[in-house]
């Protein structure tokens, strides 16, 4: 995506803020940044993170400070910011988090007390790690493994009592972990999700002790799992398996709706594609789409967000989050017209679409 100046930005919600506000990442280059604004109002305000070649750039809320986490394309290093929300400061506050191994696709959240974040190494005895540090701490960052050997696309979250991970493992199974922050035994609680050539997941926590897992499978049907946060006995069919829908779909992102007045679901937001598709150098981009579901036993339901066309482009790496009243999605769009967008919306409200805005870029 550096081709168009943009790189897929990640979305948070900082409830709490004294001004609550959607926070969306952007590698750039040449500079990492956020943008955030009250939801749906303008103007964008940018804040600079970092100068230099950054990507795989994620965000965060702590509940006071908005955390971010980059990997340095000039050493592999794995990188770490935070500042309260809309603080200039935030370049100044910068972590190296890991460094001495070749690290790739992180993950950041929040746990409770303490900054978790997740990447895999591909260079000297290759692995998947997470690293805590307590909140507010200046103190350096612990290492935890997860696992030995070849994973990848690692995506991580906290369930108010469980660090839950999820990850790929070369051959396409899909795997899972979990535990307390800092449990250096992380290791032993791994369970097979399921087996097969999927694609990579994301995890979300839907409180008490439960998570949801979706990812596409050999097939690019779109799939969602849901389970026990800590599974005893655990098996395959501990988790229960949903179709969300068939067809090519590629990069969902999962969020949870928690809210008195509106109930529970979860959302997954995807884009589908043309795999003879010659418009993008991936090949994986197109429309895009959010599925809800606020009930197990009923299907799934598609929310069009976004249409691709020759005229203006295709969209891929979806982001969705919660912002207490709406959901507010990020995307790339590349194409004739490129840029990052976001929307926002109403769980379930079929006019998302119109509420679309252009995300400035550097």
């Amino acid at each position: 995506m550096t081709t168009i100046g943009v790189s897929s930005g990640r979305i948070a919600w900082t409830e709490g803020a004294p001004t609550p506000s959607a926070v969306i990442s952007n590698d750039g280059p040449p500079t990492l940044t956020y943008y955030w604004q009250q939801e749906g109002q303008r103007p964008w305000n940018t804040e600079t993170v970092a100068t230099g070649n950054y990507q795989s750039s994620q965000i965060a809320w702590t509940g006071s400070s908005v955390v971010m986490t980059a990997i340095d394309i000039s050493n592999s290093n794995l990188c770490y910011w935070w500042a309260p929300l809309g603080n200039a400061s935030i370049s100044n506050h910068m972590q190296t988090v890991a460094t001495g191994q070749i690290y790739s696709n992180p993950a950041i959240a929040w746990a409770g007390n303490a900054v978790v974040i997740i990447a895999e190494t591909e260079s000297g005895s290759p692995g998947l790690f997470y690293f805590w540090q307590a909140a507010g701490s200046d103190a350096p960052w612990t290492q935890v493994l997860v696992a030995e050997g070849n994973y990848i696309y690692p995506s991580i979250a906290f369930t108010g009592s469980y660090v839950v991970i999820t990850a790929l493992g070369l051959a396409g199974n899909l795997y899972y972990w979990w535990g307390a922050v800092g449990d250096p035994t992380i290791f032993n609680n791994i369970q097979t999700v399921a087996t097969g050539d999927f694609g990579a997941p994301s995890i979300a926590a839907t409180g008490g002790n439960t998570i949801v897992i979706a990812a596409t499978d050999a097939d690019s049907n779109l799939k969602c799992w849901s389970g026990a946060a800590s599974p005893a006995p655990f098996s395959p069919a501990s988790f229960n398996l949903q179709t969300v829908a068939n067809g090519n779909y590629a990069s969902p992102a999962i969020a949870y709706v928690g809210n008195p007045i509106t109930g529970q679901a979860v959302v997954i937001a995807a884009n589908d594609y043309n795999p003879n598709d010659v418009l993008t150098e991936t090949g994986n981009f197109g429309n895009l789409y959010y599925w809800f579901q606020d009930d197990p036993n009923v299907p799934w339901v598609q929310v069009p967000v976004a249409g691709a066309s020759e005229a203006t482009g295709v969209y891929g790496d979806a982001s969705i989050a919660w912002s207490g009243s709406d959901i507010i999605i990020s995307a790339v769009r590349i194409g004739a017209s490129p840029g990052l967008f976001y929307w926002w919306g109403p769980l379930g409200g079929q006019n998302i679409s119109e509420n679309i805005q252009l995300v400035p870029s550097v």
